[in-house]
């Protein structure tokens, strides 16, 4: 299985319904789950849309293009990041998400690479802005 996504926000729940979703549609006036009963994710479907999700909503990875490729032992990066620290730190999620499967980083670096439009990371509130301590 592999999936592309380019860092943005809101991509993990459209991954999320694609994934956990079939692609026959019911008849008109019938209920999709009167027609086919749910698909359920396999592992590796699940480790997949856990890795962009985590991917997607780290800051340090803003306007990286990853593709994330899964299989029963091994996970694959691949895309263009901006530097070496963004390489680095997508293998540090696929290993740290998938203990006990290869990760294979072919991520290039290309510092001219430019953040998607509207992608924007997400400032986080300290502890004492959020929750007063």
């Amino acid at each position: 299985m592999k999936i592309s996504i380019a860092i943005k926000p809101c991509i993990a729940a459209v991954l999320l319904t694609a994934l956990a979703g079939c692609n026959k549609s019911a008849p008109s006036g019938q209920a999709l789950s009167d027609v086919a009963p749910p698909v359920e994710m396999t592992k590796t479907q699940k480790l997949g849309v856990a890795m962009v999700t985590d991917i997607s909503a780290h800051p340090s990875l803003h306007g990286a293009r990853i593709s994330v490729g899964t299989s029963p032992d091994t996970v694959t990066l691949d895309g263009v990041v901006h530097d070496a620290k963004q390489k680095k730190s997508a293998e540090f999620l696929a290993r740290h998400k998938a203990p006990g499967y290869k990760v294979i980083n072919r991520l290039k670096i290309d510092p001219k690479s430019a953040p998607l439009p509207n992608t924007t990371p997400h400032k986080r509130k300290s502890d004492e802005e959020c929750c007063g301590r």
